[in-house]
């Protein structure tokens, strides 16, 4: 059953980075060393957060279901995403 949450928790995550990673590195036809760059640092950047989030939760009492953790995980993504758009401007 732990299994099957972990991979619920991070497969929620690293599907929808997979499928919009793809989506645009294939705009051009081609995939890049940037493009495989991008994609391992975001995929680190989702898939930590939700992992962390599932087991620190579940170690401390706390009831998150494998669901709940993925959504953490897209949620610190979305955040990461806009502190950097912000500092970029």
């Amino acid at each position: 059953m732990v299994l099957k949450d972990l991979l619920l928790a991070v497969g929620v995550p690293v599907g929808r980075c997979l499928f919009g990673w793809l989506q645009n590195a294939l705009e051009d036809g081609k995939i890049s060393d940037f493009e495989w760059k991008q994609l391992g640092i975001t995929l680190f950047s989702v898939g930590v957060p939700s992992i962390a989030l599932f087991y620190s939760f579940n170690a401390a009492g706390i009831d998150l279901s494998a669901f709940g953790a993925a959504c953490g995980g897209l949620l610190v993504d979305m955040i990461i995403k806009a502190l950097k758009a912000r500092k970029a401007r």
